[in-house]
């Protein structure tokens, strides 16, 4: 059984205030760190609208970062809830994959017209003005990570066969060579860091959800073939690691290894709309389903709260989740929009 609840009081109260006129308009008036919104609780808020793909976004305090992923491609930056868009780096024939921390931004800058594949690892230091090039010995970048230390790319290669297998670097935010860690015979498709791992997943040949060493070494996995086969999108807390699984359920585990656990499960549904991209507060776990829902269930499991319904069919679908204080950003290719909901 799937609940649809209306959202946290401090939502509802605004919006008896303020009423649903401004959620129509897109506005909101945020009064915390991103805002205590003046929206209808179903409907998503239109934050940014290109007209070419975003090809990664980011959230720092009260400031959103993208990339657009064209022949023109930028970086840009926009001031929450309201501010003027801005481009603040340009000449980036396809920017993908951003992420943000307290060192800055980094990107991938892949250039499709390149002879043989290159991805640039790209970043921009606060403050800057000008971005600088960490490395160019990448191929096919899907995904950044970061921890205080390193950026942790995952990258593609083809095996004897003719298939992308995938490779995961590590690359010092101060500069060097990318040093591989994982090598898999399967493409590589969401990862997080904790202090110690790498938690990889991988969706295509021998798929599973993997522990990497940070400096590398042997790689295991924690997941098997029989019940929980597909790993897909996986966040971590202090203790215990989170993932999406094509078996229609959200999972979890220690971090220390121990007995996966079904924290919710979307297989009452559709069967093809299952969880896929995921995210973390304190209390709760936030994931996307397949047809474009956004759902939250506490981390020790229960029922799914529908924070947006899902969709008709996979046009609706959502690439990336960013979870603040008081919101819940998301981008919807079909729209080439980032946009919100309260939580």
């Amino acid at each position: 059984m799937v609940k649809t609840l209306p959202r946290r009081a401090a939502a509802l109260t605004t919006l008896l205030i303020g009423g649903f006129a401004l959620a129509a308009c897109g506005n909101a008036s945020p009064a915390s760190d991103d805002g205590s919104d003046t929206v209808f609780p179903t409907q998503p808020v239109l934050v940014v609208h290109e007209f070419a793909n975003i090809g990664g976004f980011g959230v720092d305090g009260s400031t959103l970062y993208w990339t657009i992923d064209s022949a023109n491609g930028a970086v840009k930056k926009k001031a929450l809830p309201d501010g003027a868009e801005r481009v603040i780096v340009s000449d980036q024939v396809g920017a993908t994959a951003l992420v943000v921390d307290a060192s800055g931004l980094y990107w991938v800058d892949f250039d499709p017209l390149a002879a043989t594949p290159k991805a640039t690892l790209m970043h921009l230091a606060p403050g800057a003005s000008t971005a600088s090039v960490l490395s160019s010995a990448f191929r096919f970048v899907w995904r950044l990570a970061l921890d205080g230390r390193a950026v942790y790319v995952e990258d593609t290669f083809l095996t004897p066969e003719g298939n992308g297998g995938g490779l995961l670097f590590r690359m010092p935010k101060a500069g060097g060579e990318p040093t591989e860690i994982f090598r898999h015979t399967g493409q590589l498709w969401r990862m997080a860091v904790d202090e110690s791992h790498v938690w990889a997943a991988s969706q295509n040949l021998a798929p599973g959800l993997f522990r990497v060493p940070l400096t590398g070494g042997a790689a295991v996995r924690v997941t098997d073939d029989i019940q929980h086969p597909l790993a897909g999108s996986v966040a971590l807390d202090d203790t215990s690691a989170f993932w999406s699984d094509s078996s229609g359920a959200v999972l979890s585990m220690p971090k220390t290894g121990g007995a996966i656990t079904t924290v919710t499960t979307l297989s009452a549904r559709s069967p093809f709309d299952r969880p896929y991209e995921l995210a973390l507060d304190g209390d709760d776990v936030y994931f996307t389903s397949e047809y474009g829902g956004i759902w939250r269930v506490p981390k020790t499991g229960g029922e799914p709260q529908a924070l947006l319904s899902s969709g008709e069919d996979p046009t609706s679908s959502i690439q990336g989740l960013v979870v603040t204080a008081t919101r819940v950003y998301f981008y919807v290719p079909r729209d080439q929009a980032l946009k919100f909901i309260p939580k």
